[in-house]
């Protein structure tokens, strides 16, 4: 079955193409990537309008605070539900930014980032991704970023961070969507 992903940019949407080919299972599978700098919760509705294929969201919170994210997930679950009651989809929140996930693993670091990235740029690219990551490519001299990024991204190998717990609803949902497997704990959302 298809599924689509939906991405608040360019580079997240890179980074969440590649994680899914990283994937021993889903990279095999039907999943569409797509971007709106708008709102994705819109764009998601205006999606279920035409189509019945599942859909994930993907965001950056801007926040850390499990509340706030929290918050912002049944927001626009309940938004997406208003309009179409039926329709099979994941919120997933990546705190505080989607591109924070670069900074979880050292051998992904180590791929996808230029030049050197000391203990403190590792600490910091957890809680404020862009402006390190832009610090690292001006550093490095790799500009322009994000364009430099997602050139890098496109052959690196992600699948060690889907050993992360915040990824798991997803890929429970994708494998569930795509393959029929049930997973067991699955939750309609993840923060």
């Amino acid at each position: 079955m298809v599924a689509f992903i939906l991405t608040e940019t360019a580079l997240q949407m890179a980074l969440m193409e590649r994680l899914v080919k990283s994937h021993p299972v889903l990279r095999d599978q039907d999943i569409r990537m797509r971007t709106d700098r708008g709102n994705i919760a819109e764009r998601a509705r205006s999606h279920f309008v035409h189509s019945t294929k599942p859909v994930v969201l993907v965001s950056s919170p801007q926040t850390v605070n499990p509340r706030w994210v929290a918050n912002f997930v049944e927001v626009r679950e309940e938004f997406i539900r208003a309009a179409v009651p039926m329709a099979k989809f994941l919120v997933l929140m990546v705190p505080p930014e989607v591109e924070s996930l670069l900074f979880h693993d050292e051998d992904v670091v180590k791929a996808v980032l230029p030049g050197p990235v000391t203990t403190e740029d590792r600490v910091r690219g957890r809680y404020e991704a862009l402006k390190v990551l832009a610090e690292l490519f001006t550093r490095a001299g790799k500009a322009p970023f994000p364009e430099a990024l997602i050139q890098r991204l496109a052959h690196a190998d992600l699948s060690r961070l889907w050993r992360l717990e915040l990824l798991r609803p997803l890929e429970r949902f994708l494998l569930e969507v795509c393959l029929g497997q049930q997973q067991p704990d699955s939750s309609p959302s993840a923060p």
